[in-house]
């Protein structure tokens, strides 16, 4: 859903995104468009449920960095 990421309206309409943990993923990747980032702060300043899908995004990638860094095999010179 790349350029389709579309939240417009979120924040002036006070709907969720259609694909709530999609677009959570992409705001805390920072592939969400520039003008839907805006929108989707804007919106989550009223909605508890995006922020807390914003929130769990967050900590699904840190979690996965941090398996993969753990997972990676050491090198040595």
């Amino acid at each position: 859903m790349s350029s389709e990421r579309s939240v417009t309206g979120a924040g002036a309409a006070g709907r969720c995104p259609v694909d709530r943990d999609e677009v959570a993923r992409a705001y805390v990747t920072d592939s969400l468009p520039k003008g839907d980032v805006a929108a989707l702060e804007e919106h989550m300043v009223r909605c508890a449920g995006c922020r807390m899908a914003v929130e769990d995004a967050g900590k699904y990638g840190k979690a996965q960095r941090e398996a993969k860094r753990r997972l990676r095999p050491e090198t040595r010179d």
